[in-house]
């Protein structure tokens, strides 16, 4: 049983308690910042960060948490970095979409037209037209089989094409079109004779044929260059973008002579021109277009045709405005996703499997259950590992 303390004695052991306590609580916060400062350094480490940020793009990982590339250099963090609160400049629409200027007030579909395929475009049509009319015009015995065309006559033969196209009529013959005993369509021999249309299908120009020669020796798209830019031009003019872009290739039909004609047997054609497309994801506005013409002579018009130069090319109107763009794995690239970034360009788009920037454990969906899913981080970077079924895996980067 214990005495009672005295006064002198009860201070004396108070003191010795307080002292005790205060030990404990300094030796406490030591270790607590020791491990809150271990933590820190195996999630995102700060030389890391500075790294990712610089040009070398050298990584160090030093967490065994942490994904690796197959380059041995990509670190992919498993914990999603601090997000800021205000929202990052890259995600802020600089430029609204919708019409422009005067087509805010368009009423009508051959109003709308023209500010596409403007008086301009036409004019050259009918000139270019006209030099190869005037080039051929002895070979016919009378003067009338090869007179001159005119702007009303241009836009009634560019109506019947419209016209055609309506009616499917890709694949039929064009005379049966002009047939007269029911079976054709009364537009077309009210328009004109069968036999200029004919004419005009041979003879319409969109460029100068005189000079052709000499542009054609830095141009393999000379004969089309200047009518293709114009009506691009327009189509820019017209129309803003909204906040959701996407590039992608078409393939126009085509089984004549030209050195630059693709084949691609996964399209319904197979044969003909392939040009790439920057549309709106939401409207389907076509607002950009680049032939592929294959290898330039050397001069102005010799680009390079890698996937990452032509999406490049393609958005180069619109870089620094906060789009968001989507994209096939064709097109992907790691350092093309860094690079529209500074641009202020965000991506999204399916990764091919090959690319030495995923971790082995992102592109193989064996051992792994169905539905699940994986997860990197870098700053501004997500690579996602998505398993829809067994044994396949989709990855994606945003």
């Amino acid at each position: 049983m214990s005495r009672d303390l005295s006064y002198k004695e009860e201070c004396e052991r108070l003191q010795k308690l307080l002292a005790e306590v205060s030990t404990d609580e300094e030796s406490l916060n030591e270790e607590d910042e020791e491990i809150v400062e271990e933590e820190l350094i195996s999630d995102h480490q700060s030389n890391s960060e500075e790294e990712l940020d610089s040009d070398s793009e050298v990584y160090v990982c030093e967490s065994t948490d942490d994904y690796v590339g197959k380059d041995g250099n990509t670190i992919w963090y498993k914990k999603e970095p601090r997000k800021n609160v205000k929202t990052p400049a890259h995600n802020i629409i600089s430029k609204l979409p919708g019409n422009i200027g005067e087509t805010k007030n368009v009423s009508s579909p051959i109003n709308s037209w023209t500010f596409l395929i403007d008086e301009s475009m036409i004019s050259i049509i009918v000139e270019c037209t006209n030099i190869f009319i005037r080039s051929i015009a002895c070979k016919f015995g009378r003067e009338r089989d090869a007179h001159p065309t005119k702007i009303s006559e241009i836009k009634a033969f560019i109506g019947l094409l419209y016209f055609g196209g309506l009616h499917k009529s890709s694949y039929v013959n064009v005379k049966d079109l002009w047939a007269t005993d029911g079976t054709g369509i009364d537009i077309f021999h009210r328009t004109m004779s069968y036999k200029r249309f004919l004419f005009l299908m041979r003879c319409v120009r969109f460029d100068d044929i005189r000079d052709r020669s000499s542009r054609r020796e830095v141009d393999k798209l000379a004969p089309i260059r200047n009518i293709f830019e114009m009506f691009v031009a327009n189509c820019q003019k017209v129309q803003t973008p909204g906040e959701y872009v996407t590039i992608d290739e078409k393939l126009e039909p085509f089984r004549g002579r030209c050195s630059f004609r693709q084949y691609m047997p996964n399209k319904p054609a197979k044969y003909g021109i392939k040009i790439f497309a920057l549309v709106d994801a939401r409207t389907f506005y076509t607002w950009n277009l680049e032939i592929y013409a294959g290898t330039q002579p050397a001069g102005p018009y010799n680009v390079e045709n890698g996937p990452d130069k032509i999406v490049k090319r393609l958005l180069e109107p619109i870089f620094n405005s906060g789009r968001n763009l989507t994209v096939d794995n064709w097109y992907t690239s790691y350092d093309l996703a860094k690079d529209l970034l500074k641009k202020k360009i965000t991506l999204v788009r399916t990764v091919r499997k090959n690319k030495r920037e995923l971790p082995k454990e992102f592109i193989s969906g064996k051992k792994r259950e169905q539905y699940s899913t994986l997860f990197g981080f870098q700053k501004n970077l997500t690579l996602v590992s998505y398993v829809p079924k067994k044994n396949k895996c989709v990855v994606l980067l945003s």
